[in-house]
């Protein structure tokens, strides 16, 4: 939850759970990266967390996103 979100909280007695109702925390920043690159990405960015790969539609179907997390 970003910091500004807290601040609006406690100024309004709103808890966190409230908060990303109401102002839809989301996924955040998302990085895309090759699937060779995904051990880099995650040495470099060790709070990073791997949501989901891209396949093709060939192999998986319309439109079809696997989520990891």
């Amino acid at each position: 939850m970003p910091s500004v979100m807290r601040l609006l909280g406690a100024l309004g007695g709103i808890d966190d759970e409230e908060l990303r109702a109401t102002f839809n925390g989301g996924i955040g920043m998302v990085l895309v990266v090759a699937p060779e690159a995904v051990e880099a990405a995650a040495a470099a960015l060790p709070e990073a967390i791997v949501i989901g790969s891209v396949a093709p539609v060939t192999e998986l179907g319309a439109r079809y996103v696997e989520t990891g997390a």
